[in-house]
């Protein structure tokens, strides 16, 4: 609540990132939505509150978007990327990408506006940010795709790798994500095995699923670190997953007190 009062931009920038990761993995599921709503709100009326043009105004503006989830959210970030934002917020194309990304995630657009989005920004960058959109489309057929280029296929280049992996994981859709919790744990020795060791911890770290805090997670988790066949690499970060799984249900536990 007092974040419009801190002069740092690193602070503000690294305090809004917190927020947001606390309320996806340490909220009590029936408390995130609430938490969302007023993060959305404060970082919303802090955007237009901002000095005109500043780097506070657009960490505000990204804050709002990353909490989006409502309607009613999805009609302001629609209004900016129309070109109705606040005085001075520069919708350029990097945060276009953000803009657009947050509403493919939330079901708001279509994956038409993504190929309309890239031949605006057809670049290497724009490309990754396409990639990241197309793995953020809330439907299992854009998961199935998703998947398939990242873990079974091995023909994206490392970058692309990371931006589809990045657009997979959305706090919006854990249940699309839950049929892929054994097909992970299936996966990981076959790709430690046939990657490098950059291409396997990407895929290790990005697609453990930490969202789904769960007894059955843990249990999985466990299940599979008893096998014999586990690289010592995947070993240590998967090791290091669950603690943060079970850090998470405790703290689910205490804030649902």
């Amino acid at each position: 609540e007092n974040i419009g009062t801190e002069s740092d931009i690193g602070v503000v920038q690294v305090l809004l990132s917190q927020a947001k990761v606390s309320i996806e993995n340490y909220a009590a599921p029936d408390h995130r939505a609430e938490y969302r709503d007023r993060l959305a709100a404060l970082t919303a009326r802090l955007c237009d509150s901002s000095a005109p043009g500043s780097d506070h105004q657009l960490a505000f503006a990204r804050s709002f978007a990353g909490a989006a989830r409502t309607a009613d959210h999805a009609a302001v970030i629609r209004q900016w990327l129309s070109g109705d934002a606040p005085q001075g917020l520069a919708i350029d194309t990097d945060l276009r990408w953000t803009l657009l990304q947050r509403l493919i995630a939330l079901g708001a657009a279509t994956p038409d506006e993504i190929d309309l989005e890239l031949e605006r920004d057809d670049t290497a960058t724009g490309r990754r940010q396409a990639a990241t959109a197309r793995a953020g489309i809330p439907t299992s057929e854009a998961k199935e795709r998703a998947w398939a280029d990242a873990v079974d296929g091995d023909e994206l280049p490392n970058a692309m790798l990371s931006a589809t992996v990045g657009g997979f994981i959305q706090p919006d859709q854990r249940e699309l994500l839950a049929p892929f919790v054994a097909r992970y744990f299936d996966a990981i020795p076959r790709v430690w095995q046939e990657r490098t060791n950059e291409i396997a911890q990407t895929i290790t770290l990005g697609l453990y699923p930490a969202l789904l805090a769960s007894e059955a997670t843990i249990a999985a988790t466990n299940e599979f670190l008893e096998r014999d066949d586990v690289p010592s690499g995947a070993r240590r970060l998967i090791g290091e997953g669950r603690d943060g799984v079970q850090r998470a249900l405790r703290a689910q536990e205490r804030d649902a007190r």
